[in-house]
């Protein structure tokens, strides 16, 4: 059981953010907010849970896994995205004020 949790938190965490990172909406939404990073984690383990049969505990600690892991993870793309947007921003002030 625990080895099926693990496994299936490393291949909900993998898809996660394989799907997050395409969409810079989404990303967005779920680096900022950790109550929607939950539900997209949960979700995702949920269905990755069914589609490989696991049940009960072992897609609850699997999900808690991933979730665990993607909460620092998403406060990273966080922090990362918005040190590009303020050099962005600061680059283009410059170029106006000049």
């Amino acid at each position: 059981m625990l080895l099926m949790a693990i496994v299936l938190a490393f291949a909900s965490l993998t898809v996660e953010l394989t799907v997050v990172s395409q969409s810079r909406l989404l990303r967005r939404a779920v680096s900022k907010n950790v109550i929607l990073n939950l539900i997209v984690s949960l979700g995702v383990s949920w269905i990755l849970g069914i589609m490989f049969g696991a049940q009960g505990l072992t897609v609850l600690l699997g999900a808690l896994l991933a979730t665990g892991a993607s909460i620092p993870i998403y406060r990273v793309i966080n922090a990362t995205t918005r040190t590009k947007e303020n050099r962005h921003a600061r680059r283009h002030y410059r170029r106006l004020r000049n």
